[in-house]
């Protein structure tokens, strides 16, 4: 993955930062009407993505780390600073 990145200049912390969203998106993707929209005039991506990742039951979170064990998902790890 590291070649990857490096390759299209993408930045790892990035991705993984935002990774909860996606997983979100993926895997209980009915969560995400419970929570406020995006407002791109008002917030970039990373706060959103660390919105939801606050909002996440334990369900969705179950749901996330099994999908990452039956390889899913891919196994992005991050840490948010909430």
């Amino acid at each position: 993955m590291q070649k990857v990145f490096k390759t299209v200049r993408f930045d790892r912390n990035t991705l993984a930062l935002t990774a909860p969203l996606a997983e979100i998106m993926l895997a209980a993707p009915e969560f995400l009407t419970e929570i406020e929209i995006f407002k791109p005039l008002e917030e970039t991506l990373l706060p959103y993505a660390q919105r939801c990742a606050q909002c996440m039951t334990n369900e969705v979170k179950q749901k996330i780390k099994d999908m990452k064990a039956n390889k899913k998902l891919l196994p992005i790890t991050y840490k948010l600073n909430m």
